[in-house]
């Protein structure tokens, strides 16, 4: 009977297992070693991203009493805010009457003085009315008055009131006046209604 070799065929089976093992062994080995230093990454990261967050714990500590400050500042700004907006109008107001006085300054006639200058506004939803009463030595000047300030950007539709002749001490007549006009942009808007849907 001949005789079969069965080793070499087990050795070859075993040198396939033993392969096969090697290459599993390095797969695993591989996969370890980059779960190793994936591992360290994230813990070099996190290591990182926990002194950033201390760093900026530490800032905010810092700063919290700038923080405070802040907020005072704005509460107290809030506060001073009407204030602020009530001169601020007021500032503007003074501005147009100091635009009219400068107007009337320069363009009041020669022979014509001004007496009385009053500002009144029954209604916000009218404009404020400006009365000047004066003196003047003819009506020509009072007209010329009139029309000087119609010029002024801060008065509109300057109207004359009346004129009285008096008679003057040494015997010179002058006549007395009252001009009234409108303060431009001094009447108050009306809030807008919403529209109402049906």
């Amino acid at each position: 009977m001949p005789t079969i070799n069965l080793i070499y065929e087990q050795r070859l089976q075993a040198k396939a297992v033993e392969r096969k093992l090697k290459a599993g062994i390095m797969a695993i080995v591989g996969l370890g070693g980059l779960c190793f230093l994936a591992t360290t990454f994230l813990m070099v990261d996190a290591t990182r991203l926990h002194f950033e967050a201390s760093a900026l714990e530490r800032k905010k500590k810092d700063l919290e009493p700038l923080l405070a400050e802040l907020d005072a500042n704005q509460t107290l700004l809030n506060e001073l805010s009407p204030r602020l907006q009530t001169l601020t109008k007021a500032q503007d107001f003074t501005q147009k009457w100091s635009l009219i006085l400068d107007h009337l300054t320069v363009n009041t006639p020669p022979g014509t003085w001004l007496t009385n200058v009053k500002a009144s506004q029954t209604d916000k939803a009218k404009p404020l009315q400006v009365t000047l009463n004066g003196q003047s030595i003819t009506n020509e000047n009072i007209g010329n008055l009139m029309l000087r300030l119609e010029t002024s950007e801060m008065l509109e539709n300057v109207q004359l009131k009346f004129t009285n002749e008096r008679p003057g001490q040494d015997g010179a007549k002058s006549l007395d006046f009252e001009i009234i006009a409108d303060l431009s942009g001094s009447k108050e808007k009306e809030p807008e209604k919403p529209k109402e849907t049906s």
